[in-house]
């Protein structure tokens, strides 16, 4: 059969050159958009009966779905809950009252509870609560935050909403840090090995065209359920790593032939496809 193979794919071989152009130019559209629909989340059940009491939360009492925390540092030789600090943080956060999607905004200076500043007097923190699930929340946070004018004071914002987000920006960031890295590196092993450019990059083309077209199906997979943020990760994990090792077992297996069989390249194909392609 692998004979077989290697035999077709060299007698068609601009037509399987020409299907797989028109399908990493399709996976290339939609590639890139598969960020959009991964989730930083996954850590909740849908049946589980906590999330079931937000449910009955938001229904009963009005309660917001899910919340951002804006945490204020108070400077040294004052307290948080000291009037004047108290009041510059509700100014800080008194933008996002009234906002879209924002159901409440609760300081200390608000509401007077004593459980919003710490036992040291050190921390005060601002509840912001948003009527969006915690995907729509994720989104938005940057929105949430350029809402809050905290002037000179100290201030982080923290809550499921901003971790998720700030997972998605690690797990992409480390993704372009891996690329940028692995590419040089592996380009210049495989010009010692192969010495020559041609050989050399023939692996990293299958690498990038394995992850690009896996990209481009987990965007669709995205749209009939949910695909985790760290797809990512193991896209590129897979296809740098499987993508160059088993695209260098047949071009070395094809060079070999060529040598072997003094310049016939459809027997070098199939040769490799029928020994190396059946092992990948």
């Amino acid at each position: 059969m692998f004979v077989r193979l290697g035999s077709f794919v060299y007698k068609a071989r601009w037509a399987v050159i020409s299907f797989w152009v028109v399908l990493i130019i399709v996976a290339g559209i939609f590639a890139p958009k598969a960020t959009e629909i991964l989730k930083a989340g996954g850590f909740n059940l849908p049946n589980a009966e906590s999330i079931k009491v937000v449910d009955e939360l938001v229904t009963k009492f009005g309660s917001a779905r899910n919340f951002v925390y804006a945490v204020f540092t108070a400077p040294d030789g004052t307290r948080a809950d000291d009037p004047a600090y108290a009041k510059q943080v509700d100014t800080a956060v008194s933008g996002l009252r009234g906002a879209n999607n924002v159901t409440q905004v609760v300081t200390f200076a608000s509401s007077g509870a004593k459980d919003f500043v710490s036992e040291n007097g050190k921390y005060t923190y601002a509840l912001i609560g948003v009527d969006l699930n915690i995907d729509e929340a994720q989104q938005k946070v940057g929105e949430i935050e350029s809402k809050i004018k905290p002037g000179n004071l100290d201030m982080k914002l923290t809550g499921l909403p901003v971790i998720y987000e700030a997972v998605s920006s690690v797990s992409q960031h480390d993704v372009e840090k891996a690329e940028l890295f692995t590419f040089p590196i592996a380009l210049i092993i495989l010009l010692l090995v192969f010495r020559t450019v041609v050989a050399a990059t023939m692996p990293l083309m299958m690498a990038l065209v394995s992850v690009l077209l896996t990209l481009g199906a987990v965007y669709f997979i995205g749209q009939a359920m949910d695909v985790s943020i760290f797809v990512l990760n193991i896209c590129t994990i897979l296809g740098l790593g499987l993508g160059i090792d088993y695209a260098l077992f047949i071009v070395g297996r094809f060079r070999e032939e060529l040598y072997k069989q003094k310049g016939d390249a459809e027997g070098a194909v199939r040769v490799t496809i029928s020994t190396a392609g059946k092992a990948v």
